[in-house]
């Protein structure tokens, strides 16, 4: 069960990276275009899915607080990536899922507010400024955070010291959390123009 979790976490990076590359091919008709309605449907599916995740892991969690040691640790028997011998080591991995999870959650919920935002009328606002900048700089947060542990995990579960990076990956989670950043940045230089217009207007 926890894999198949496990798996949801791992493929959220790529969703994101489609969801923006369609995100940012719509143009100021938003409304009339039909893929504005398949991005929102993507990017609702890809929420729901994640707090269907939270909600397992959540389950897990409660279980292995509730449970006896033996009865937790025999849900991770065959889990690969850790050897967890204690109960402790349980509560400690799934109590990060969860809020490692949470966070993506709330980046999701930002993306489906910002494109509320951006199928609406207004462009350029102040709202929109500042969700395309905390969504840039929560996705290079989590992609971070996300290697660090993963690190410490190794040490602590695997007794090895090994930093892995997928290279590729990483850097291009922080590259489109850079380019949500970029965007942020065009959105604010563009706003006096549009203020200026709709005063001239």
């Amino acid at each position: 069960m926890f894999e198949v979790v496990k798996k949801i976490i791992q493929t959220t990076y790529y969703r994101l990276s489609i969801i923006t590359v369609l995100l940012l091919s719509i143009n100021n008709n938003l409304k009339k275009v039909k893929s504005s309605v398949v991005l929102r449907n993507i990017i609702s599916i890809t929420y729901y899915l994640m707090v269907f995740s939270w909600l397992i892991i959540l389950g897990i969690f409660t279980y292995s607080i509730i449970a006896d040691e033996n009865s937790a640790l025999q849900i991770f028997k065959e889990y690969e990536e850790f050897t967890i011998n204690s109960k402790r080591a349980l509560i400690t991995i799934l109590l990060y899922e969860l809020i490692m999870i949470g966070f993506w959650i709330y980046l999701f919920r930002l993306i489906k507010n910002l494109m509320d935002s951006l199928t609406s009328k207004s462009i350029f606002t102040k709202f929109q400024i500042s969700s395309f900048k905390l969504i840039g700089q929560l996705i290079i947060l989590l992609k971070v955070i996300d290697t660090l542990f993963a690190f410490l995990f190794d040490i602590i579960f695997k007794d090895r010291v090994r930093f892995k990076i997928d290279f590729v990956d990483f850097w291009l989670i922080i590259a489109l959390g850079l380019f949500f950043i970029f965007i942020s940045q065009i959105f604010n230089r563009a706003r006096p123009y549009k203020e200026e217009n709709e005063l001239t207007v």
